[in-house]
């Protein structure tokens, strides 16, 4: 449960910092929509996890990583034979969650104008 609260709460703080970007970047602009707006905001949201990346690659592992790490053949066979159960609740569990809330975003916009016009959506 914890790593499902902070795996949500990253990606969703991940959220409201592109948008707080994308603002001040359009701010930068003097509110004009053009070219260089969206190129800008790409280009940020491609830097920072390429350079993050770059750095998880350069950092040694530690010594008790490399004390225990498997270093020939990984037995995928005897993984998949010992955890398949909880792979599958894993998995159908984020399925289940992202399928809701996909839906439920792709909705909002829909939802809001129904309610700013003052009529149900049901």
């Amino acid at each position: 449960m914890l790593v499902a609260v902070a795996t949500d709460f990253a990606i969703d703080l991940g959220f409201v910092v592109a948008g707080i970007v994308a603002l001040i970047v359009l701010a930068a602009y003097n509110q004009q929509l053009s070219d260089g707006v969206w190129r800008v905001n790409f280009g940020l949201g491609f830097i920072l996890p390429v350079v993050l990346l770059f750095f998880r690659l350069r950092l040694i592992n530690s010594t008790q990583y490399r004390k225990h790490a498997i270093k020939t053949q990984i037995p995928y066979w005897l993984v998949i034979k010992r955890y398949w159960k909880p792979m599958l609740g894993t998995s159908l569990s984020w399925f289940m969650y992202d399928f809701v809330v996909c839906v439920l975003s792709s909705l909002t916009s829909y939802t809001s104008q129904l309610y700013s016009q003052g009529k149900k959506a049901c």
